[in-house]
């Protein structure tokens, strides 16, 4: 949590609405998560609300989207692009933070005032608790689907398991990537396309559709490592 809020504080962008469907699609699922954690409080299951707020945090926030948007976050040359990824990304360190608050007091607070504090010294413990409809607001009233994001997900897991495959680690460059996927998930996918590259380290058309796939099926056709020297790894 100190890590991912070091990073995600460090990064900035002028101002500007969430307007990529990657970044919708995982607040789309923060949204979920806030709405599960709800339920567990009220029914006080403690231990299934931070069942439900460490799943996201690790398997969608810290693992996935981190990666996915790293290179988008700091592009020079798409300022929308950027400033939703920025948007995305403080809104999604700020919820996890006052979810994860009744379990990490010391670090949450810390983090917090770096960030979100306001002038007068505002605790985490005395923010406004997260909700859905305040993840609604920020997407401008509408409610997207969380598809494109597990989907994204789902590509960049499987991609890592061919890398291990291959002897690599998961930061090697590759010089080529060939993914087939369902046809549906690559229309999904295809918006998100460079976020992907940048995550799976390569460049050019990555995506090919195939009849027959599940929608959460992806099968590695090709993988070619770039040399070591390139990669620098």
């Amino acid at each position: 949590l100190f890590n991912a809020g070091k990073y995600v504080l460090s990064q900035s962008a002028e101002d500007g609405p969430v307007s990529h469907p990657l970044d919708r699609a995982f607040l789309a699922r923060l949204s979920e998560t806030v709405a599960k954690a709800a339920v567990s409080f009220e029914g006080l299951d403690y231990a299934g609300a931070l069942d439900a707020i460490e799943r996201f945090f690790w398997a969608g926030f810290t693992d996935n989207y981190l990666e996915l948007v790293k290179a988008r976050a700091r592009s020079d040359s798409d300022a929308a692009g950027r400033a939703s990824a920025v948007a995305a990304l403080q809104q999604g360190l700020s919820t996890l933070l006052r979810l994860l608050a009744p379990y990490l007091p010391y670090v949450t607070e810390e983090v917090w005032s770096w960030g979100f504090s306001k002038a007068g010294g505002e605790s985490v413990h005395r923010a406004p608790w997260p909700t859905p409809a305040e993840i609604t607001t920020l997407l401008g009233g509408e409610a997207p689907d969380g598809a494109a994001f597990d989907a994204a997900c789902a590509f960049l897991e499987a991609v890592r398991r061919a890398k291990s495959a291959a002897g690599a680690t998961v930061g090697r460059h590759l010089s080529r990537l060939q993914v087939a996927a369902s046809p549906r998930v690559v229309d999904w996918l295809r918006p998100c396309a460079f976020d992907l590259a940048a995550a799976a380290r390569v460049s050019g058309e990555m995506l090919a559709a195939r009849d027959g796939l599940a929608d959460d099926a992806f099968e590695v056709v090709e993988i070619e490592l770039a040399p070591s020297s390139a990669a620098g790894a």
